[in-house]
């Protein structure tokens, strides 16, 4: 639906003239608005950036100012219970004995369940060592002791022995060999056979192994000399 409006010649003039006069005034206050924004910048100061002061000479400034001031941290104690690292500890103090941890007392009942263990793995070891026929499985039983629950009580055990030959030698009786010269040879060869599969299959045991004859006399031992 269309409306259509019928105006005279005077009254569509009025309306021109009346929308011309309200633009003019839009116009007008926005130059205005303009102009005032340019005063307003023109009439700030400007400030000039300080100049740079050049550096102070030594002479110039006291040993008791801040600008002095260095920190000497060796001087410096640290925190307590703060541990001593690497570097120049010059002027630290050691930590006193308190602060070292208690000594680990070994169980006896850890003790025998070593022993049990590492007995037993000895007996099997000795099974017609060296000579021909059946053999067990070696690797097999140590793989299961270091696997076991019992690998670290055997560590205690061999540990508190003296070291493997030691553990060994308490292990092996004497019905297995006819004179004590015979078994102290057996006793020997066992504990570097089971350093070498141990070095493998158990390497904290075979840490424990004496690199010497525990059988020697002590003029015929280096380590007696």
């Amino acid at each position: 639906m269309k409306y259509v409006v019928e105006m005279t010649e005077g009254e569509y003039t009025t309306i021109f003239k009346t929308i011309e006069s309200v633009v003019g005034k839009f116009c007008d206050t926005a130059v205005k608005m303009e102009e005032l924004r340019g005063q307003r910048r023109g009439s700030d100061p400007i400030v000039a950036p300080a100049p740079i002061k050049e550096a102070e000479t030594a002479e110039d400034v006291d040993d008791h100012t801040e600008a002095k001031k260095v920190i000497n941290f060796a001087a410096h104690a640290r925190p307590d219970g703060a541990e001593v690292g690497r570097g120049d500890n010059r002027g630290m103090e050691a930590p006193s004995e308190a602060s070292l941890p208690p000594k680990v007392t070994v169980d006896d009942k850890q003790l025998k369940r070593g022993r049990a263990a590492f007995d037993k793995l000895v007996n099997l070891w000795v099974e017609n060592f060296g000579k021909e026929g059946e053999q067990p499985d070696r690797a097999e039983a140590m793989r299961a002791v270091a696997n076991g629950p019992k690998s670290f009580a055997v560590l205690t055990y061999v540990k508190a022995s003296g070291g493997l030959s030691w553990a060994v030698n308490a292990a092996v009786t004497s019905t297995v060999a006819d004179t004590e010269k015979e078994r102290q040879a057996l006793v020997t060869a066992v504990a570097g056979n089971i350093t070498q599969v141990a070095s493998i299959l158990f390497p904290d045991l075979s840490d424990l192994y004496e690199f010497k004859d525990i059988f020697a006399r002590p003029e015929e031992d280096n380590d007696h000399e």
